[in-house]
Parts: C-alpha cells; structure tokens; sequence
C-alpha cells in the first residue's frame, strides 16, 4: 500500500502490524481497538480494496508456493493441476476440487476432478512446495511447515477436514485409504423415516448442488452468520450475491465466533427451517498416515536423479499424496431384518415339520376337538348305564367282626355275651 504512507498519519509498517486483524475472519484472536480497525478500514476503501481482494493479495501466491507438480507419473504446469479456492481457514492452493457452478470463475468452469485408477507414491500426486519463512507473514500456527486439508472433491474444507502439517525441510508421504458406504435396494425403498438417511437428491441446500452432511453442517453457520452479523464471510461458495462482511463487520464474527461452533443441529424433525442435518445412506472417507524423512540437496544434483527431484535446495519441501492399494473397503447398509427374511426364517421352523401328511394334519385338529368331545360322551354314557351285581358288590362296604372263639372246657354258658350277626342286607 504505497499510497497508505501519511495517511491518517499511519505509516505502511503501523499498517502492516493492524491488517494482521484480518485474521480474525478464520482465527480467533485478541481483543483490538474499534478506532485502529476503522481507519485500516479506510484506507482499504482508500485503494479500493475490499476484504476479499485484500486477503488474495495477502496470500502467499500459488505460482511461487507449487515449485514443481507430478501427477500419475508425469511432471505437469502447477496451474493446471492447482486453483485458489475457498477454505474455512480462508484462501488454499487446492487440487481436484469441485466448487458450485455459481461460486466459480469463468476460467474455472468446465473442469472435471481428476481420477485415478493407479497408486503407490510415484503415481498419485507429488509436489515440490516453495514455503515462505518470513517473521511478518501472516499464519494461523507458530511453526514452520504447511497445513494439508484432505476431503472429497466436492465436500467445502470445513473444521471436520483431515488436517495436517507438513514438515520443513523434509520428504512426507501421505497413503490414503478410502472407505465407501452403499446402501442396498431394500434400503432404498424404504422412507427417509425409517431408513434415517437420504440420498443427494432427496435433501436440496441452498448453497450447493447436491446434498452432503458436512455441506449442510457448513450451511448452517452461513445462515447463522447472516442472521447475527447481515452478512456473509468471503471464505464461504456465495452462490447467490449475498453481501460480504467488510471489516466493520469483524467485531460481530469475533464475538459470535464460539456460539457458531457450538452449532447442533437437533436429532428430529428433519427440516431445513431447523437446519438439520440427517445422515447420508451413501458415503466416501478416507483416512490417511504419513511418513517423513529429510532431504538431501546434494543427492539432487546428481547424474542418476529422477527430474521431480532435481536442483532440490535446503528450502524446499516435498509431499506425495496416493492411494496405497488400488482395492478399498465397501460397506453395506443393509436391513437387519424384512418380511421376506422373517418368513425365510420362519421357513427354518417350518422344516422341522417336513413330511407330513394330511392325516397328520388333520389328527392335530381331531385330537383337540372331536375326539375329546367322544370321550366326554363315553363317560357320560357309562354312568347312566344299569349296574350289575358284581359292579353293586364293587360299592358295598363289608366289616367284619371277630368273634372270640368257645372252649367249652373252660368256660360257662353264662360267660356267652350276645352279639348281632351283620349281613349283606340287614342286621
């Protein structure tokens, strides 16, 4: 900012050490004065420079970041492999990425993402990255390296992105391993509510093209953000001309920075007036390890060098990003159970019973019902019938007496007591 020398009497190094406020867009940061915030937004507006224009211009530029690209093997012009695109943590080199039709360029427009069917580190995508170690640049981290995001091509880098930090000085291996979730055609038939998941073209957003969970999330604290602050952050897809937020209104993004990560969308009533955000049936992710060792300048300039790796100096850095196996996991998302599965186990119950006949069919409703109605009949029969003598003599109760036996030799007449003889009838 040449022109920025005496006016308001700040100086471009005073102005230098206040634009540094421009990093609470992305970062938190300490509190600043309101008065030291106008007048850099004044001299701003003074040479015409809006908060986006301002923060491309404090980029570290791609041209002088991508030193050298390789992609499946074959060295290729950084520009036609890497776009400037938007990130939550502001402006990135970003490669393969696929923004809205409405958010992109008229350069940009028409590119497909690339694809890949080989792996291994020679063949997926190798750079040679020229990084800027000045004490005043303007970074997130107090360290000396470079961030990597790695997502999906059409997913916005957003807090839930695979992050990590390259090495200065050094030769990093980065092995991606993607995961896939289907869901089977039971599955699809079936209602949102009660697969609990949707498919890209069952839930539209307003501000992407198809639907993905971590989109909607991001949506969510853009429409936040503009309902706090009445506008819209420059780092987001404005796919629909909503007015950015200029520095006047970094005081309100600052503040309100915690209540928009503490954004939950609620578990019911999926509806975008309460900005949920249900669950995808089909899915990509990935997962990543990474492996480091130095480099060797002088081995660069040797006659056997590969030409990626020529004319190396102590300032480089190298990142290689591929696929470690050309096979990935798929899951599955399947019914536990549906009709046609309860009456295959059921069928399992019922094989039991293989080989039988009508006739057996027919004794298990005979048995219970006819036969135990004959059997009452018979009974009943049975005690009306007239009885026969020995069936009489079954029921009569015989006692006996014993009846003291006679010694005639020793005992009188009078001794003989008298007794009733008990017959079968009478007495």
């Amino acid at each position: 900012f040449d022109d920025a020398d005496g006016y308001g009497n700040i100086s471009t190094r005073d102005l230098t050490k206040r634009i540094k406020y421009l990093a609470g867009f992305t970062n938190s940061i300490n509190k600043f004065k309101s008065e030291e915030l106008d007048e850099v937004f004044d001299i701003l507006n003074y040479n015409r420079f809006d908060v986006k224009l301002t923060m491309k211009k404090l980029m570290y530029p791609c041209n002088k970041l991508l030193y050298r690209c390789q992609w499946e093997g074959q060295i290729m012009d950084c520009k036609k492999l890497f776009q400037v695109s938007e990130t939550y943590q502001g402006y990135c080199c970003s490669f393969n990425v696929v923004k809205p039709l409405k958010a992109t360029s008229s350069d940009e427009r028409g590119k497909t993402a690339r694809k890949t069917h080989f792996f291994g580190p020679d063949m997926g995508l190798s750079v040679v990255l020229n990084p800027l170690i000045e004490k005043n640049s303007l970074t997130s981290v107090n360290s000396e390296g470079i961030k990597i995001l790695i997502n999906e091509c059409n997913l916005y880098p957003s807090e839930k992105t695979i992050e990590r930090m390259l090495p200065h000085r050094q030769e990093t291996f980065v092995e991606i391993r993607p995961e896939r979730t289907i869901s089977s055609k039971a599955v699809t038939a079936l209602p949102i509510s009660d697969r609990g998941c949707v498919f890209e073209n069952e839930f539209k957003l307003r501000f992407f093209p198809e639907y993905r969970e971590v989109n909607c999330q991001v949506e969510c604290v853009m429409e936040q953000t503009m309902k706090l602050c009445e506008c819209l952050p420059y780092f987001y897809y404005n796919t629909e001309n909503i007015e950015l937020c200029d520095i006047s209104k970094l005081d309100c993004i600052v503040s309100n920075r915690e209540v928009l990560k503490k954004i939950k969308a609620p578990e019911k009533n999926h509806t975008k007036e309460s900005c949920t955000c249900p669950s995808q049936c089909e899915s990509t992710s990935y997962s990543i390890r990474m492996s480091s060792t130095d480099i060797i300048p002088e081995m660069s300039r040797t006659v056997n060098v590969d030409p990626f790796h020529a004319n190396l100096t102590d300032k480089h850095m190298i990142v290689h990003v591929y696929y470690v196996s050309q096979f990935y996991r798929v899951f599955i998302r399947s019914l536990l159970t549906n009709f046609i599965s309860l009456i295959s186990n059921l069928g399992g119950v019922y094989s039991l019973l293989v080989g039988m006949s009508i006739i057996s069919a027919y004794e298990c409703i005979y048995f219970p019902t006819a036969r135990l109605y004959l059997n009452y009949k018979k009974i009943k029969n049975e005690d009306n019938k007239p009885k026969t003598f020995l069936q009489r003599l079954e029921k009569v109760n015989i006692n006996v007496i014993k009846v003291p036996r006679l010694d005639t030799a020793k005992s009188d007449i009078s001794d003989i007591s008298s007794f009733r003889v008990h017959s079968l009838s009478h007495y």
